[in-house]
């Protein structure tokens, strides 16, 4: 009992530093400011695409994103990776709409972003207007068909639509494109156990293949080489090479 509520504060602690991250951008830096603005004023209509086709892209001006304030931590994860990613080479896995990248281009040396979904990379090449972004179409299960060697790798919402035996490549992929001492963020929904992960709503979702656990998780970072893995709150984890 006293385990769960120390997960449960722990969880609230660090959503609270997520949207903090989000008000003291969008507040302090104007570049940011810009961006951010650019990016809310897309909503529905702007996808071009029928959202029962592409239901798992998202922008965080959606209605029901920017109605619950969910759009706050949408940002604010990419904005919390700018510690990390400053004057490093970037790696944003299953970028989607590209939001994410465009947000924090300025900040990289480089910045790769790689996605399969064709509809989105065209959305997001035509959407987004930065010398810096570089959208190309590739499995995140092919890393080492980049043949590049990056700073920090960037996964949000991403593995919990893969398989476990295809999170278990991503993550082994993710340690072999990374340099010595290289970072990877994943940020998704990792509860403490199955009992939890079979209760959440997300289980529901059929996009969703796996819901991972942090045991889950932690060990597949573990075995694939990390040496330093900590969770922040419930929702993201960075793993040291």
């Amino acid at each position: 009992m006293v385990s769960w509520l120390l997960c449960k504060l722990r969880n609230k602690v660090f959503s609270l530093c997520v949207k903090f991250h989000y008000i003291y951008y969008s507040l302090l830096y104007p570049g940011l400011c810009s961006k951010i603005a650019n990016i809310l004023k897309l909503d529905e209509r702007d996808i071009g695409f029928a959202n029962d086709e592409e239901p798992e892209q998202s922008l965080p001006g959606l209605d029901r994103h920017y109605k619950t304030g969910y759009y706050q931590y949408m940002l604010g994860r990419y904005l919390y990776s700018i510690k990390y990613i400053a004057g490093k080479s970037v790696l944003d896995c299953g970028c989607g709409l590209g939001w994410g990248s465009y947000l924090i281009s300025d900040y990289p040396g480089a910045i790769l972003s790689i996605d399969l979904n064709k509809a989105a990379l065209d959305f997001a090449n035509v959407t987004w207007r930065d010398q810096k972004l570089n959208f190309k179409r590739h499995s995140v299960l092919d890393l080492e068909g980049l043949n590049q060697e990056f700073d920090v790798i960037l996964a949000y919402e991403l593995i919990e639509h893969l398989r476990f035996d295809d999170g278990k490549l991503f993550i082994k992929q993710t340690w072999r494109a990374l340099n010595e001492k290289g970072v990877l963020i994943l940020s998704s929904w990792f509860p403490l156990g199955q009992k939890q992960e079979q209760e959440s709503e997300l289980q529901k979702n059929k996009f969703h293949l796996h819901i991972y656990t942090r045991r889950e998780i932690k060990d597949l970072l573990n075995k694939a080489g990390y040496s330093k893995v900590r969770f922040l709150g419930h929702m993201m984890v960075l793993a040291t090479k």
